[in-house]
């Protein structure tokens, strides 16, 4: 696992920022260990994004460590504030080349078996619309199928340790799934607060 981290002075429409760019390669290489004869609790597989290309399983548990041969490279891009060193603006791309197909299975799980797609390219851009509100997007493209392969954001309040509040909606094209999610922590008195998660 290797990278770089290059900055530079940016000024844009009279605002002041430290742009920085960082490169990154990620080399892994798993053996293959038959493990069919163990149980299987809770494992599954990661659906893909920008910081999944670095993952060293791509299972998550710990019932089946699968086999790998992988180059992944990826590039990052933040904008800084100068004044509070505050991050406002950062956007990633990366792809991942698989050099062989994993052999490590899990029993009656395709979505878990699908061997990640060498061709998607996997980017996530992240904005500061405000002091208290952010937005977050994920996106796959799958340039030989010239598709999305999934697209997802998230828009995220935070008054304060005490005032959260998320909003977040995903597709994935493979599975023809769509996805929704609401998520709020809110205080309602000294020693009280509401928490609350909506899933769809």
């Amino acid at each position: 696992d290797a990278g770089l981290f290059f900055d530079r002075p940016f000024t844009f429409a009279g605002l002041s920022a430290v742009q920085t760019l960082e490169p990154r390669i990620y080399y892994f290489r798993q053996g293959f260990e038959d493990q069919d004869h163990l149980p299987v609790f809770d494992s599954t597989s990661l659906s893909i994004d920008y910081a999944q290309l670095f993952r060293n399983n791509r299972f998550v548990g710990l019932d089946r460590i699968a086999d790998a041969d992988q180059l992944t490279i990826g590039v990052t891009s933040r904008f800084l504030s100068s004044t509070n060193g505050r991050e406002v603006l950062s956007m990633s791309i990366g792809q991942v080349e698989q050099f062989s197909d994993s052999r490590v299975k899990l029993l009656n799980n395709p979505l878990a078996n699908r061997q990640p797609q060498g061709s998607a390219l996997a980017g996530e851009v992240s904005a500061q619309l405000s002091p208290r509100w952010r937005i977050i997007a994920n996106e796959v493209w799958d340039y030989e199928d010239s598709r999305w392969q999934e697209l997802g954001a998230t828009l995220g309040y935070r008054g304060d340790n005490k005032h959260l509040f998320n909003i977040g909606f995903r597709k994935r094209a493979q599975e023809d799934v769509e996805q929704a999610e609401l998520s709020v922590y809110w205080p309602i008195g000294k020693k009280l607060g509401v928490m609350a998660r909506w899933h769809y």
